[in-house]
């Protein structure tokens, strides 16, 4: 189930506040696991990888020690340039 189906599930029982909930508490998750990683000027090889997105993000930022929302917010940025 992805995230705009799970939101939909929980608004429909009207539970968005438990939504939100479970939401914050995987984004911290995911940032406590990979905040360790220091800044440095994205290569083309990682564009690439980001934008086919043929693994899952947290897979994704181990491999190429990037952050989750770093991951997430550089494909956001690419997608916005094409």
């Amino acid at each position: 189930m992805n995230r705009s189906e799970l939101r939909k599930k929980y608004e429909a029982k009207g539970e968005s506040e438990r939504y939100r909930e479970i939401r914050n508490a995987q984004r911290k998750r995911n940032y406590r696991q990979t905040a360790k990683y220091e800044r440095r000027i994205w290569t083309d090889e990682e564009d690439k990888r980001v934008l086919t997105h043929d693994v899952p993000d947290r897979q994704l930022s181990s491999e190429i020690r990037r952050s989750v929302q770093a991951i997430q917010g550089r494909r956001t940025k690419l997608k916005a340039e094409y």
